[in-house]
């Protein structure tokens, strides 16, 4: 999301994702919010800290992160052997 170009071709891929779903679908309504998500982004000015995020997603877990996602109920020890 580099410039709102961009960010406007990601909505329009969101949308023709979600219009092969039912508006009344799991599917359709987490499109949906995905994209109220990265519309928040754009709005409130975050775009670099996404980005940041985005760009370290393969780096390996923190203990502080590993331990929210066990207090989530959603990290296996299994996973936090990779």
């Amino acid at each position: 999301m580099d410039n709102k170009n961009d960010s406007i071709e990601i909505f329009e891929i969101l949308d023709m994702i979600a219009s092969q779903f039912a508006k009344e679908s799991k599917e359709y309504q987490a499109i949906e919010k995905a994209a109220w998500a990265l519309h928040f982004i754009r709005q409130e000015e975050v775009t670099d800290r996404f980005e940041e995020f985005i760009n370290n997603i393969n780096s390996p877990l923190t203990k502080e992160q590993i331990n929210h996602l066990h207090s989530m109920g959603i990290h296996s020890d299994e996973s936090s052997k990779t």
